[in-house]
């Protein structure tokens, strides 16, 4: 049989330190998780026959076929910190210009689909020429992203769609609480975004995990709690775009307790499912066939202590034993991380968690790896611009 083929895309994006950065959006201590001493509960270990594999394999071909490119450095250079991917299209924000300080604006997104571009491709313009784009996703030709833009917004933010290339984008949410309050985070299906947010109700600070589709319509709360009994983290979709996954915060006591959970979007009548039994879990993923979550560590912002690896409902966890784990990304089959040595780690699901290194990292980078396929962003080593401009395809 013809192995499953994926494919990785490596970028030399310019590494980007912002005065008015994404950090300027992170909750303060008052709306996330305090440190806590509790220790998470115990997993058993995941073992594997044999030694892991090494980068030796690269030239030792194992039952994988990856094919890995690289991105022009023109393009990789002037991407923004994050980049993302459907498995068939890849998008990221990329410079627009720079502040009297030299920090740069991203108000360019770029998108990029290797089987159909002969090119990567500017698809949207922000109007404010001092917009700054950090998340952005993409699936099934639709786009979203955060903006923030400290001239106009304050600390704030402003949630877009982008219903397709070389459409007007589509306002769905903006900052109307707290300038502490955190920007939303998001997920799409193939025809709605769904995210969260913090918004006053009725006097109330509300803690909301919200839907609309990309031309704005059908804007509604699927859940809702006040901030001071619920929060929202991390949502994300099943393959099929019919699950959601999200994980909650909540008080007890003088802890915290950390749950994950799942929503059947086709049933509005259905009740959340949680998925497993941690109380130290959260940003879960799924393919349909696995679960995937971090293990708290003090705080859902912070890296987690290790990823756990379990069956679709939470079954069965196993540890994946990765130190500090925040970024990880599901395919159809493999599990990409990046690890406390900042390698950049691809575990196959369907092999009992067996690791390939895939090559050597410098600083720590974003990347995606949805439907079996991947693709990566990667700061460029100083004095070395051409790192990554050349196309590369290579089998492992």
């Amino acid at each position: 049989m013809r192995p499953q083929r994926c494919w990785v895309v490596l970028s030399a994006a310019l590494a980007l330190c912002l005065a008015a950065g994404y950090g300027a959006l992170a909750a303060d201590p008052s709306w996330t998780p305090e440190p806590t001493d509790t220790p998470g509960p115990s997993w058993p270990a995941l073992t594997v026959d044999g030694p892991w594999p090494t980068p030796a394999l690269l030239s030792q071909p194992p039952d994988l076929a990856l094919d890995i490119h690289a991105l022009p450095g023109a393009w990789a250079l002037g991407s923004g910190p994050f980049v993302a991917s459907d498995g068939t299209e890849m998008t990221w924000s990329a410079v627009s210009g720079k502040d009297a300080e030299g920090q740069p604006f991203l108000g360019h997104i770029v998108a990029f689909a290797p089987l159909k571009d002969a090119e990567p491709v500017i698809i949207y313009h922000d109007p404010e020429p001092d917009t700054r784009i950090w998340d952005t996703k993409v699936r099934a030709g639709r786009y979203a992203f955060v903006e923030t833009n400290e001239r106009v917004l304050g600390t704030g933010w402003r949630l877009w769609s982008l219903p397709g290339r070389g459409q007007e984008r589509v306002l769905l949410d903006t900052n109307d609480g707290p300038d502490i309050a955190p920007a939303p985070s998001f997920a799409l299906t193939d025809d709605r975004i769904i995210w969260t947010a913090v918004h006053p109700r009725d006097g109330v600070l509300t803690y909301e995990l919200r839907s609309a589709r990309f031309d704005g319509t059908d804007n509604h709360a699927l859940l809702s709690s006040p901030v001071s009994k619920r929060q929202y983290w991390y949502p994300s979709t099943d393959p099929a775009g019919t699950r959601l996954l999200y994980a909650t915060v909540e008080p007890v006591a003088q802890d915290w307790r950390y749950r994950i959970w799942s929503l059947d979007l086709t049933d509005s009548t259905a009740p959340p499912v949680r998925l497993g039994t941690s109380d130290q879990a959260t940003q879960p993923l799924t393919n349909g066939t696995v679960l995937i979550w971090r293990i708290v560590d003090g705080n859902v912002q912070n890296s987690g202590k290790d990823l756990m690896m379990a069956d679709p409902d939470g079954g069965h966890p196993v540890r994946l034993s990765i130190d500090a784990p925040f970024l990880p990304s599901l395919g159809n089959r493999f599990l990409v991380e990046q690890d406390d040595r900042h390698d950049l780690v691809v575990y196959d699901t369907t092999a009992g968690g067996r690791p390939l290194v895939l090559e050597r990292l410098d600083v720590h980078a974003g990347w995606e790896f949805q439907r079996g396929r991947a693709c990566a962003g990667r700061p460029a080593r100083l004095g070395d611009p051409a790192r990554g401009t050349r196309p590369m395809t290579r089998r492992v």
